[in-house]
């Protein structure tokens, strides 16, 4: 990273020449033959605004000064202040003036230098963008750079300055290796350390193999240092020889103290480039050796092939130099001085030549014609090539305009749909990461490059156009989808010196919180205004120490609040009262002859009285309106420890109907006690240090968290086995049970509040981030509202809307699942029956039936006439009435092995088999006729899935990566089958029969040509096996499910997801569409079956109004 992006001139070289600007491929452009051609004079003045006061700011980094600015922004100097080091920050500042080409080719910049390792090349620490700012984080330099060396001390000594080149030829040979052209190889992009060892930096113009952000007639570079065919704008010609040529220019420059060419323009030093040959460097300094002025004017060719073939061939001479070996390079003989010669003056050469021929005949006259014949030879062709060269001059630059504007258009509509793109991406991981403000900000910037994209004039371009109308939509559609996913709004209500602890009144409507230094407060949980402030009794002090409050709680009639903390004390004041009513030492006698003395936690009974833990291994149980001051019904502690000190209890809390109390220790127990009995029921085994306890709303359900960095929940009264919830590693800090939706809260010391569906345990909707650590969080009664205290706040927050269970199978895993014809019913199957269940209010519609065997797979009848599912098994399947009337008919097929699939056509039933394919009629179980399609199938293997194209006419079969294609009636093959590149799953026609869609092994699903089997959009990446597909009824949708424990919904013109990934918590096996496309059904490896809403209709807001309603902020 240069310290001066720009190369400023000399004073010695150019005094008195203020810069100008001429149009250029980029835009107008700096007229030194010292500056990079790269940004406007617009920009840089708009650069230079926005940071002229440092007024910029990069996480992890903090600016101590600008080092330089040009090219493509300015460059700071900063601290990382993680690792604590200096950097060079360099950073495009035109924000939204950059065009999407300047911002490409700073990531080419980034990415160019981070994949390059090289002594002489200077190192890229990190790069990324902030508030619309991209930036690069590179090595520090304190030593400047090789312009700022050579204007300063003048020419080099030769052995320095080679020396200094080797290595730099070595590093640019490493980058061509690499397929990175620099293309602006100057004295000012060489930056020196503190003993003077060269590093290479701004690859901002670099090219990267076949990818190249400029056009044809485009001069990018520094004119004084770029090779005749860049200067040229001839694009495509420019390479690696361009370098080499760079290398011989900066060499020339180190030797001589100037560059070989400096005109008093750009223009003029394009031209002195194009056409004139340099000057010796002898001539400038006559102590430079032969040798080394052969090497450097052989660099200096103005035709590429006769230049050193490769940079390290540079480097290779130079080190022969260095090591007084003999070098490769000739100087140029006097015949090859003269082709030269003649080659730049072909008109005066033939004048020459016809007065040679004059002078031959040996007469005075002939002497005198001769003269006059040279004059008028010279004379005309001066003329003749004026005008020729003033023809092809127009005719060139009209040829190049109109080539350079098409092109230019191309490669920017181009750019503008890889930006569209990548931003989408972009988008998708924002939103996927919890970021969704900022994914939908990015969706915003994705429809306007695309419909600008799909508005702009372009010949012969309709597929790219299609494309961006498709990507308009989809960005437009995820806006609608993702939205949804917004997370809960969550309010910041500022108390004191780090909250601790929460608790709302039974109205639901206000909350107190309480702070270190007991700071008790009651607020307004809808305004966030603070009702009363509340004081504190003289007595709760510890001599020379501080007091902290853990714990608040208020009673269940809301009259009441009570407080504790690290001094032992209960306080409690009216809840309409700022003063307390009564403080007491709510530490037993036990807990304080082992010093037990911090009340952690307390909870109100349904009664009015209170139970708090006080700090060792038991849990208090006080009478409150006992007279004359509170009373100790009952200490409860576990048998086993009542004469021990046994582990400390953190947290206390009560069932709902206040019949049980639980207790979480730092051994990792649970306790459960009968309240009124005061007798011990028995422990629950947690991970570890229980922090935080909760009770579900209607007391089934307990959950532990703690510092293990896990969930246990717990069925207390079912039996079920306990579901474990992993916190990713962080500390559990707290927990809720929400009051009327099936989720369950959890808060951990990596600033996350999380929500999880209390019956799979799988996430529901996105994490809540804090700046700080939340602590303890509760639930507002008979609402989804809750309050966590964390820093210097307490913020109120609500819960997303989980997805609805359908069923949660206690037979192992979902073996079959599908919807009635109406949709009114949905049928699903584990290993031992089958179910029914109404659609709209998930009641069982009657008992479950009972199978012969393991199911295999299931499905309902095509026909909304018969009302009756058909059950696949090992050798045989039956039929089941719907509702149940008698027992299932059954059919024996001992010879077709397992039955791998169902699926109905226009008439017929078809049953997939190992290696057979059977069609039968589903009104009379009759078999129609058995097939075996694939007479060379491999012995070992059967078939995997099949599908019936909308239609009816046509049935595809699956096995390994195989996909045939069978006739209906014959069930024989209609046509070849294809290579699916991987196994395949499952499978399903599109809806048009056009296309195949697989789920694969190898992740991925795909829309294939059912003809060719060609790929007909993106594939459809997840990040395990894709276990099962589905098509909507209307075609609008691609559902998928996967082994990864999600599944997804993709757009099928484009295979581009659609909102959220439908997390669940083990393997989504089966995907169903309901017959009306309003919702999706997943079925799980887990035993666990989901509705989940299908996406809603695209956004049609214009795209003003969609700025404003998802603002760039994030």
């Amino acid at each position: 990273m240069p310290t001066d992006p720009n190369d400023t001139i000399p004073p010695d070289r150019q005094p008195g020449h203020p810069p100008a600007f001429v149009g250029g491929g980029a835009g107008d452009t700096e007229q030194s033959p010292y500056g990079t051609m790269a940004q406007s004079p617009e920009d840089q003045y708009r650069a230079a605004a926005v940071s002229s006061s440092f007024g910029v700011a990069v996480p992890g980094y903090e600016i101590e000064g600008e080092l330089g600015r040009g090219g493509m922004g300015v460059v700071y100097r900063a601290k990382q202040t993680g690792l604590n080091r200096p950097v060079a920050l360099k950073m495009v500042l035109s924000g939204a003036y950059t065009d999407v080409a300047t911002k490409t080719r700073f990531l080419l910049e980034a990415e160019s230098v981070a994949a390059l390792e090289h002594p002489n090349i200077v190192k890229v620490y990190a790069f990324g963008e902030h508030d619309g700012h991209p930036y690069l984080a590179m090595e520090f330099l304190a030593g400047g750079n090789l312009a700022d060396r050579v204007k300063r001390s003048g020419p080099l000594p030769a052995r320095e300055a080679t020396a200094l080149i080797a290595k730099l030829a070595s590093a640019v040979a490493h980058a061509h290796t690499r397929g990175i052209v620099h293309r602006d190889i100057k004295p000012a992009n060489v930056l020196l350390t503190d003993g003077g060892d060269p590093r290479l930096t701004d690859f901002g113009l670099a090219k990267v193999g076949r990818s190249d952000l400029s056009v044809t007639g485009q001069v990018l570079g520094t004119p004084a240092y770029m090779a005749p065919e860049q200067a040229s704008g001839r694009v495509h010609e420019v390479g690696t020889l361009s370098d080499v040529y760079a290398l011989g220019a900066v060499l020339y420059d180190l030797l001589t103290g100037r560059p070989p060419f400096a005109g008093d323009s750009a223009a003029a030093t394009i031209h002195m480039v194009l056409v004139s040959e340099p000057e010796r460097l002898r001539k400038h300094e006559p102590g430079i050796p032969r040798d080394l002025e052969t090497i450097c004017l052989k660099c200096l060719e103005k035709e590429p092939n006769k230049r050193y073939p490769s940079a390290q061939a540079v480097a290779d001479d130079l080190n022969r130099f260095l090591n007084n070996e003999p070098i490769t390079a000739r100087p140029s003989t006097a015949t090859e001085k003269t082709i030269k010669w003649v080659k730049r003056n072909k008109g005066l050469s033939a004048g020459l030549a016809v007065a040679a021929l004059a002078l031959a005949l040996g007469t005075v006259a002939a002497y005198v014609f001769g003269f006059w014949a040279l004059d008028e030879a010279e004379r005309a062709t001066r003329n003749a090539n004026r005008e020729r060269a003033a023809r092809e001059q127009a005719a060139t630059s009209e040829r190049r305009a109109i080539e350079s504007l098409g092109e230019a258009r191309r490669q920017r509509l181009a750019a503008d749909r890889h930006q569209a793109e990548l931003e989408f991406g972009r988008s998708v991981t924002s939103c996927e990461e919890g970021r969704v403000r900022a994914g939908l900000a990015g969706f915003v910037r994705v429809v306007e490059l695309a419909e600008a994209n799909a508005a702009a004039e372009e010949p012969a371009a309709s597929a790219a156009k299609a494309f961006d109308r498709e990507l308009a939509r989809v960005a437009r559609l995820n806006l609608a989808t993702w939205s949804r996913e917004l997370p809960p709004e969550i309010r910041a209500v500022k108390n004191g010196n780090q909250p601790w602890a929460a608790a709302f009144f039974p109205d639901g409507k206000r909350f107190v919180s309480v702070a270190r230094g007991y700071q008790l407060i009651q607020t307004d949980a809808a305004t966030r205004e603070t009702l009363l402030a509340y004081t504190l009794p003289r007595t709760l002090a510890i001599p020379g120490g501080y007091v902290t409050a853990w714990t608040v709680g208020v009673s269940p009639d809301g009259k009441v609040i009570a407080a504790g903390g690290s001094d032992g004390q209960i306080v409690l004041w009216d809840a309409d009262k700022p003063e307390p009513r009564a403080a007491f030492d709510g530490a037993s006698p036990e807990a304080r002859k082992r010093d037990g003395r911090n009340i952690f936690s307390l909870a109100f009974a349904p009664d009015g009285t209170l139970l708090a833990v006080d700090g060792d291994n038991g849990v208090n149980h006080w009478d409150l309106a006992a007279q004359p001051k509170p009373k100790l019904l009952n200490r409860l502690v576990p048998d086993h420890l009542k004469a021990t000190a046994g582990p400390v209890l953190n947290v206390v809390a009560l069932s709902p109907d206040g019949q049980r109390a639980y207790a979480g220790d730092r051994a990792g127990n649970v306790w459960e006690w009968n309240l009124k009995a005061g007798t011990l029921n028995r422990s629950l085994g947690s991970h570890g240090w229980v922090q935080d306890l909760a009770v579900s709303p209607d007391g089934t359900r307990v959950a532990a968290t703690g510092p293990h960095g896990w969930v246990r929940v717990f069925d207390v009264q079912g039996g079920r086995p306990p579901v474990d919830i992993d916190l990713f590693g962080a500390n559990g800090n707290g927990l809720a049970f929400a009051a009327t939706e099936p989720v369950l809260v959890s808060a951990d010391n990596d600033g996350n509040v999380r929500f999880w569906h209390t019956e799979t345990g799988q996430p529901v909707g996105n994490p809540v981030r804090l700046p700080n650590d939340p602590f303890r969080l509760r639930m507002a009664p008979r609402a989804n509202q809750f309050v966590v205290p964390g820093g210097g706040a307490v913020y109120v927050g609500s819960v997303p809307r989980p997805p609805r269970l359908v069923h949660a199978l206690t037979g192992g895993r979902v073996r079959g699942l599908d919807f009635s014809p109406a949709g009114d019913r949905i049928a699903t199957a584990d290993d031992g029956s089958s179910y029914v269940f109404d659609a709209k209010t998930l009641q069982m519609t009657g008992p479950p039936v009972p199978a012969r065997g393991i199911i295999r797979t299931m499905r309902y009848d095509a026909d909304p006439a018969r009302s009756q599912l058909f059950r696949g098994y090992i050798g045989t399947f039956d039929r089941v009435r719907v509702p149940p009337a008698g027992p299932p008919d059954d059919r024996p097929l001992i010879s077709m092995g397992g039955i791998r699939r169902i699926a109905f056509g226009t008439r017929d039933m078809y049953l997939l088999g190992d290696t057979l394919v059977a069609k039968f009629d589903p009104a009379t179980l009759d078999l129609v006729l058995p097939e075996r399609p694939e007479k060379d199938m491999p012995p070992g293997v059967g078939f995997t899935t099949m599908s019936v194209r909308a239609d009816g006419g046509e049935i595809l079969a699956t096995y390994g990566r195989r996909v045939l294609f069978l006739n209906p009636e014959t069930l024989k093959q209609v046509r070849p089958g294809w290579d699916a590149g991987e196994e395949v799953r499952d499978a399903a026609y599109s809806r048009d029969g056009r296309g195949v869609l697989v789920g694969r092994r190898d992740s991925a699903a795909e829309l294939l040509d059912a003809a060719t089997g060609k790929p007909l959009v993106r594939p459809m990446p997840h990040a395990r096996a894709v276990a099962a597909v589905a098509v909507s009824p209307d075609g609008k949708f691609f559902a998928t499910g996967s082994r990864d424990n999600t599944a997804r919904f993709w757009d099928p013109a484009t295979g581009l997801p659609v909102g959220p990934p439908l997390r669940h918590r083990t393997e989504v096996i089966h995907t169903v569409f309901e017959p009306n496309s309003g919702r999706l059904a997943t079925g799980t490896g887990g035993g666990h079956v989901m509705f989940w809403d299908c996406p809603p209709p695209p956004l049609t807001d214009p795209l003003a109004e969609l700025k404003a309603r998802f603002p760039d902020r994030d």
